[in-house]
């Protein structure tokens, strides 16, 4: 099950080294690509580690994460979802911001660039960067065109 039409870049492995890492999350992955995704592997790779990171860290550690990743309509589409209690919508219109972390646990590492970093990958893929956030679910979707114009 290849994830991207590219040797260098599978789903499965980017999943496989998040479960080892956060070794006691369970990491739930559906991948359903049926064409080709004209895309910069190693940046994908990058984008979907940092979502995942992102669930591990805030994410409530008995539920579930889950990844998709599918292609149809000539769009390329890649969710993570965790849950946990809801961003309030104040923060979800910052979240894609450089050093915007929100209200932080004293014992959360970084300086707030993993999701900016993921918008940037995605502007520079030509697409697009989604949150939803409620009391069931916080999901983060970034959707692309699967070829390019």
């Amino acid at each position: 099950r290849i994830f991207i039409e590219n040797d260098r870049f599978h789903g499965e492995q980017v999943v496989a080294e998040m479960r080892l890492i956060a070794a006691d999350r369970v990491i739930l992955a559906d991948f359903a690509i049926a064409e080709p995704v004209d895309c910069d592997p190693a940046r994908i790779a990058q984008l979907a580690a940092n979502l995942i990171s992102n669930a591990v860290t805030h994410g409530a550690p008995g539920i579930p994460i889950e990844v998709e990743a599918r292609t149809g309509d000539g769009t390329f589409t890649f969710s993570v979802a965790n849950g946990g209690v809801p961003i309030p919508p104040a923060a979800r219109e910052q979240l894609f911001q450089p050093f915007f972390r929100g209200a932080v646990r004293r014992s959360q590492q970084g300086l707030g660039l993993g999701l900016f970093i993921v918008s940037e990958i995605a502007k520079a893929h030509g697409g697009t960067m989604e949150v939803s956030s409620t009391e069931e679910e916080t999901r983060f979707t970034f959707s692309m065109p699967a070829a390019s114009s």
